[in-house]
């Protein structure tokens, strides 16, 4: 005899909501819930309460106990006789991942009731059509939760998605491949590109903050994402929420000075190592930031000063002696193609800059990103230094990826400089 009856006209949203209650139940420790899912999950037939309570269930467990409670085989076997409709669900890899990239949740609800196996399937390319599968061990493959993952900018509302992935079985800590970030877990991959929403639902689900990926760390990706004034709360405080441990470089970069002494006290020689990701050391990873008070405290502990960290500093009296013993390195380039004249800009740096241009550095050049030495001084609000690069014949078109000219990039309150823009446009200087 079933547990319950259904009413006359049974709604399907109804149901729906009794399994959430359900699982909310249990993960609320009801003993209500134990009972009920002792009664209606065979498996659980003869546990006791304890490994009832610490069973994890997902959304499908839920729903396969209420559908039991109402006499039926299975949740989808319930669906179609409230729906009126056949319970027979086109299933399968394309079905699956179809239903996915549509952000359909009914549908991908309904294909893994049917095959639950799916959640953890994984295909060498998410963006291809028809998908291939891979094999489990492949390392440069993903599931759907790594493409909900790292897909949350470019297509609203994903949050949803990933946790009823995630109720299903989804591992939260399976490792995934981007072509970026190289062979990495769902949290790397939310941190980069994933939306705050996305990577929230990953770790209330218990992802691991710490997990290690082949290039960076989940909290590296986020500060390197996240804006230095940003609100809270953001990717950066989320994580550490979470227990996101900071290594050296997330320190420098955040300007945790007595952080970084503690670190450097346990292990001097991370002073010199370079990060994985960028191959910055500490202290050009501080630079890069403004950190200058943790950049300082580097420089006394005997950290090497690189000529893009000295051009970021201000220390023109090193960078004489760097460009004298080597001028090749007035144009040098770290890992995002940065050189001595952008981090300059950047810094609003105007000695440098003076000193840079008049050894014949090049007053249009760009990162990795393309963005300019003039897109950067604009940014560090440095009228001179704007001053400067324009005399030296810096382009006012095109001074980012976006194709974006001085004009548009300048603040409208920023009187002087739209000024001097106006000017050099005219040729008047």
């Amino acid at each position: 005899m079933p547990a319950r009856t259904l009413p006359p006209s049974p709604s399907l949203a109804q149901l729906k909501k009794q399994a959430k209650t359900l699982l909310e139940a249990h993960r609320a420790g009801s003993a209500e819930a134990v009972s009920r899912l002792r009664a209606s999950v065979a498996r659980l037939a003869d546990a006791s309460d304890a490994e009832i309570e610490n069973t994890r269930f997902a959304l499908h467990d839920a729903r396969f106990a209420i559908a039991r409670e109402y006499g039926f085989d299975h949740w989808q076997a319930l669906e179609a006789h409230v729906s009126g409709t056949s319970a027979e669900t086109p299933t399968g890899i394309e079905a699956y991942f179809q239903a996915v990239r549509a952000n359909d949740l009914d549908r991908v609800q309904e294909i893994l009731e049917v095959e639950p196996a799916l959640v953890h399937q994984r295909v060498a390319d998410l963006s291809a059509e028809p998908w291939a599968p891979a094999d489990p061990g492949d390392r440069q493959s993903n599931t759907a939760l790594h493409w909900a993952a790292v897909r949350g900018w470019r297509k609203a509302a994903l949050a949803p998605l990933a946790q009823i992935l995630i109720d299903y079985g989804a591992d939260v800590d399976a490792m995934g491949y981007n072509g970026n970030k190289g062979v990495a877990p769902t949290v790397v991959l939310a941190a980069w590109e994933g939306d705050f929403d996305v990577l929230r639902v990953l770790l209330e689900s218990g992802a691991d903050p710490n997990r290690p990926a082949s290039a960076e760390s989940a909290l590296y990706c986020a500060i390197e994402h996240t804006d230095l004034d940003a609100p809270d709360p953001n990717k950066v405080s989320l994580l550490l929420e979470h227990g996101a441990e900071h290594d050296v470089f997330t320190a420098a970069m955040t300007g945790q000075t007595d952080l970084v002494d503690e670190l450097l006290d346990d292990y001097e020689p991370l002073i010199e190592r370079r990060s994985l990701k960028r191959g910055r050391t500490p202290l050009e990873e501080a630079v890069n930031y403004g950190r200058w008070e943790t950049a300082e405290r580097l420089v006394e502990r005997g950290a090497v000063i690189s000529i893009q960290a000295a051009a970021a500093m201000g220390r023109t009296d090193l960078m004489t002696g760097m460009l004298d013993d080597d001028l090749g390195q007035l144009e040098a380039r770290d890992d995002t193609l940065e050189t001595p004249l952008l981090m300059a800009a950047r810094h609003g740096r105007v000695a440098v800059i003076e000193l840079l241009l008049k050894r014949g550095a090049d007053p249009n050049t760009a990162n990795r990103w393309a963005v300019s030495a003039l897109r950067e001084a604009i940014a560090s609000r440095s009228t001179r230094a704007v001053e400067l690069l324009l005399a030296a014949g810096a382009s006012q078109v095109n001074i980012d990826a976006r194709g974006k000219s001085a004009r548009e990039l300048v603040q409208a309150e920023d009187g002087p400089l739209i000024d001097l823009l106006d000017r050099y446009e005219r040729g008047d200087r």
